[in-house]
């Protein structure tokens, strides 16, 4: 008797090695993903504008670093001395405007360099839910903790999404042309208005990335929603929250991505790279005693190896820990 589904095929034309620079945009959950392939020494550039949920902000976000876009100054928002803009993440913060300004500025024109030389970009759908400004029908990437009676909030159409996934594709391929877009959407559960609304949200995500995918050249789906909410199904899997996955089912993914995405040359140094994590990790009773220092030599010996072998790994945050023990 079988009480569980097989995992969804994943055959995608490439697969990923460490001279690939990656690029992570969109949820929570892309920002998670992103961490794994950078711990383990993966060139990455994660959400230079912050954690993004829905399409259409994640399409400006990313039209803005590709076309160099000025920032409207009519977005900015003062909160306590902190000013953000509506059209990026809270973390995206400066103590004036101008301070402000310059540095969204300064990320735009580093990651526009980052995506001319991208082989590969993750797209991480959130929410098709989306807050506007009353004032100028401006939907927001954030709503910064303003006054609720400030936006009206609404789900967007299967048009509007494709329309912006189309934009998406077209913008990565004006400046990168090989680029492979990995789109997938977050199994992140976005259940403040309700587990019907957060169904609706994710029904016209999946829908309209499967369109673009069928009909535009180098973009490709991940299942990394099914893998969670079809595989897992078990709350188990999540977090107190209910919302977010918990470790043990990033992990999951995680394997699967190896599994699929990477290519099997780099698995044993992956594998090296985590003993290597593992070995940081570890709690010596007495750093200072023998044993502790021949522990941290057998490291940088692991370390000098890694880097003779692979020279384009950069080791040196580890070996600086090891030779401070």
């Amino acid at each position: 008797m079988q009480f569980t589904v097989k995992p969804p095929i994943c055959k995608l034309p490439f697969k990923i090695n460490h001279q690939d620079r990656l690029c992570f945009m969109g949820s929570c959950f892309s920002d998670t993903i992103g961490r794994y392939f950078e711990e383990r020494k993966f060139s990455v550039l994660s959400n230079p504008h912050g954690i993004i949920y829905n399409p259409l902000s994640i399409a400006h976000s990313i039209n803005s670093i590709v076309n160099q876009s000025e920032v409207d100054e009519n977005l900015l928002v003062e909160r306590d001395g902190v000013f953000n803009s509506y059209d990026y993440h809270s973390s995206i913060q400066g103590s004036s405007p101008e301070d402000l300004i310059s540095k969204i500025v300064e990320t735009n024109e580093s990651s526009r360099n980052w995506l001319k030389n991208t082989d590969v970009i993750f797209i991480t759908l959130g929410s098709a839910w989306v807050h506007g400004l009353k004032k100028s029908n401006k939907v927001v990437a954030n709503n910064l903790k303003q006054a609720a009676e400030l936006f009206d909030h609404k789900l967007l159409t299967l048009a509007e999404i494709k329309e912006s996934l189309t934009s998406i594709s077209e913008s990565i391929h004006n400046v990168s042309q090989n680029c492979k877009i990995v789109f997938t959407v977050s199994p992140v559960r976005h259940l403040r208005y309700g587990l019907i609304e957060n169904n609706r949200s994710k029904a016209r995500l999946l829908e309209s990335v499967h369109e673009v995918c069928d009909t535009i050249e180098n973009s490709f789906y991940f299942p990394s929603y099914e893998l969670v909410l079809d595989l897992l199904r078990d709350y188990r899997f999540y977090k107190k929250d209910m919302v977010h996955p918990n470790e043990q089912a990033t992990d999951y993914v995680w394997n699967y991505v190896l599994e699929n995405l990477v290519h099997p040359s780099a698995h044993d140094l992956i594998q090296k790279l985590t003993n290597l994590n593992l070995a940081r990790q570890h709690k010596l009773m007495n750093p200072e005693g023998a044993k502790a220092q021949k522990f941290a030599q057998e490291q940088l010996s692991k370390i000098h190896t890694l880097v003779t072998d692979f020279s384009y790994l950069n080791l040196e945050e580890e070996k600086n820990y090891f030779q401070n023990l």
